[in-house]
């Protein structure tokens, strides 16, 4: 079973992600982001516009990502940090002026997504902030003295 790819993106002077390869076809699809959006995973050396990436193939097709409510909050939180690690070990290695837009974007979409769950605002913002103290650790771990 292979890893998701993980993708950032870059709209309207904020940033966005990590969303999942499917998400971000998505994304394509309904509009949201265009041909010139800059995205970034890993892999990449630099943003680069969505059309001098592989996303554009196979984009009429694919799934979009809808966040559903979890029914088990402490475990849907549980799995997130989970997958923290990994998040933490992408952002380390980026670039360092696309760092801190890295972070941005990760926290942003764990607001959104808190917002897609149903959370009110002044929750997903708390909710956001609890997973962003977790990826600095994570960060933390992976940075070499």
């Amino acid at each position: 079973m292979s890893t998701p790819t993980h993708w950032f993106y870059y709209k309207e002077g904020r940033g966005f992600g990590p969303v999942e390869e499917a998400e971000i076809r998505g994304l394509l699809q309904r509009g949201a982001i265009t041909a010139d959006t800059l995205v970034w995973r890993d892999g990449l050396n630099d943003w680069t516009e969505v059309q001098g990436t592989e996303l554009l193939s196979g984009a009429e097709t694919a799934p979009s990502s809808i966040p559903i409510a979890p029914h088990d909050a402490d475990a849907a939180l549980d799995e997130l940090v989970s997958g923290l690690p990994k998040i933490a070990a992408t952002i380390v290695h980026l670039p360092a002026a696309s760092r801190e837009i890295a972070l941005q974007a990760v926290e942003r979409s764990y607001y959104e997504l808190a917002l897609g769950w149903g959370y009110p605002e002044m929750r997903a913002k708390r909710w956001a902030t609890l997973v962003m103290v977790a990826l600095q650790r994570a960060i933390e771990d992976q940075t070499p003295f």
